[in-house]
């Protein structure tokens, strides 16, 4: 069995080189450490002032002026009937559908052949009915199943031999 090399590459690999990004132009930021502002109090002041009185509503204060009340005749009830009069309406018109540009396939009805055997004789039967009007009482209780196969305890001592892990 003779081992062959790969062929030379018609052009040559590229090298691996690593290029760090550019370091920025100015000086890096200062840390600053700022402390979270707690209060000058541990528990808060108790709050007393009651909600704002709402302004009254226009209008709502009680008027002195009484209603006008002058008798205004009612105009006469006269009692009018829809027209009876129809409106013109055009005529209906039915226009058949354009000719069509090629001819149309023919209506054929072709039904399937007939079997040539005769019909089949039709069967009526009954079904079966229970000779008992209650059925029996079934008073066996479930098998036991087996215990699986693989569950034997197994007297072989595994093989403890030092095999070398690949590169």
């Amino acid at each position: 069995l003779a081992r062959m090399a790969p062929p030379d590459p018609l052009v040559p690999l590229p090298t691996d080189t690593a290029t760090a990004p550019p370091r920025p132009p100015v000086a890096a930021p200062e840390p600053t450490l700022t402390p979270p502002l707690f209060p000058d109090v541990a528990e808060p002041e108790l709050k007393t002032s009651g909600p704002l009185v709402p302004d009254a509503p226009p209008f709502a204060e009680p008027t002195t002026t009484a209603p006008l009340l002058v008798a205004v005749p009612s105009p006469e009830q006269t009692t009018t009937r829809p027209p009876v009069a129809t409106a013109l309406r055009p005529a209906p018109t039915r226009a058949a559908p354009p000719d069509p540009l090629v001819p149309l396939p023919t209506l054929t009805l072709a039904a399937p052949p007939r079997p040539a055997l005769a019909a089949p004789e039709p069967i009526s039967t009954a079904p079966l009915l229970p000779v008992l009007v209650e059925p029996e009482l079934n008073a066996s209780s479930p098998l036991v199943p087996e215990p699986p196969p693989l569950l034997l305890a197994t007297a072989t001592v595994p093989e403890l031999v030092c095999v070398p892990s690949p590169p």
